[in-house]
């Protein structure tokens, strides 16, 4: 059976990190709450990435597979609910993740 990525939340930390500077470089006079708002993008289409390597990894094969789909709603929920808050807050025309970077 395949086993969980080992340091998954540093994957996070360092994404949400990764949000915060280029956020800084690119868009210098956003204001807090929009920078709050991406970086929670970020995250949660991490989360939302991992559910996926997990899944393609087989950790929801067999018995585990009724948890897969409870889980996978719960992830887009919250990149969907992250992105309509970015949306909300953020400038016109910024509201984009790293995802397409």
């Amino acid at each position: 059976m395949a086993q969980r990525r080992h340091g998954a939340g540093t994957d996070d930390a360092l994404a949400v990190k990764i949000a915060e500077r280029w956020t800084a470089l690119t868009l210098p006079e956003e204001t807090e709450e929009a920078r709050g708002a991406r970086e929670a993008l970020v995250a949660a289409e991490s989360s939302l990435g991992r559910l996926m390597a997990d899944r393609q990894a087989g950790l929801y094969d067999g018995p585990a597979a009724r948890y897969f789909a409870p889980l996978h709603r719960d992830a887009i929920d919250a990149v969907e609910a992250a992105q309509k808050h970015l949306d909300a807050v953020a400038p016109r025309g910024t509201q984009h993740s790293l995802a397409g970077h």
